[in-house]
């Protein structure tokens, strides 16, 4: 595993201003395609740190692979890609699909969503490092200003912000499993 391979593919996708923008959206169709987007983000970038390959899917338009991200994470999962994050992400994207798929979609399946925060708090659980999810969570503004706070189990009116929490797991898993598993010297930056 090339942890800098994962790290530099990672930092260069700028993904803390995509969380800001799904903090920032009214549109929850918006919110679950930035969230996929960045789920998928994790995937590519573990897969090319596994093989140790940066540009396996490509670099331009004319040479990029085009595979779906349910493939995407059976190659992943057979990749050794531990169970519990490919089944949280294998949920995340049922949701997507349920939402590109639904022109009418105004929120997101409560079946989903508790399926969603189980698998979630699932893979939490199985952290080494001991962290478990913090049921409560404060969310704000640019400007520092509060939106929320909210508990992982509140209703759905809060669907968008626990969203973000499942994101917020998913890079600490993906990122602890790439770290535990790097070979090779750390590069300092």
């Amino acid at each position: 595993m090339n942890a800098n391979i994962f790290m530099n593919r990672v930092n260069e996708s700028d993904i803390i201003n995509s969380i800001i923008k799904v903090i920032d959206t009214e549109d929850l169709v918006g919110a679950v395609l930035r969230v996929h987007l960045i789920s998928e983000l994790l995937i590519d970038s573990w897969i090319c740190a596994r093989t140790d390959c940066n540009e396996l899917f490509g670099t331009r338009e004319d040479d990029r692979l085009q595979i779906e991200c349910s493939k995407k994470i059976s190659l992943a999962r057979n990749l050794g890609l531990p169970k519990e994050i490919c089944t949280l992400l294998k949920k995340l994207n049922k949701v997507r699909n349920d939402f590109a798929h639904k022109i009418e979609s105004s929120d997101i399946d409560d079946k989903d969503m508790l399926s969603l925060i189980d698998l979630t708090k699932n893979l939490s659980s199985k952290l080494n490092n001991g962290f478990s999810i913090k049921t409560t969570t404060a969310f704000y503004r640019k400007d520092g200003s509060l939106i929320c706070e909210i508990h992982i189990d509140e209703s759905s009116e809060f669907n968008k912000f626990k969203l973000i929490i499942v994101i917020n797991i998913l890079i600490m898993a993906f990122t602890q499993d790439v770290s535990s598993k790097h070979t090779g010297a750390w590069d300092k930056d």
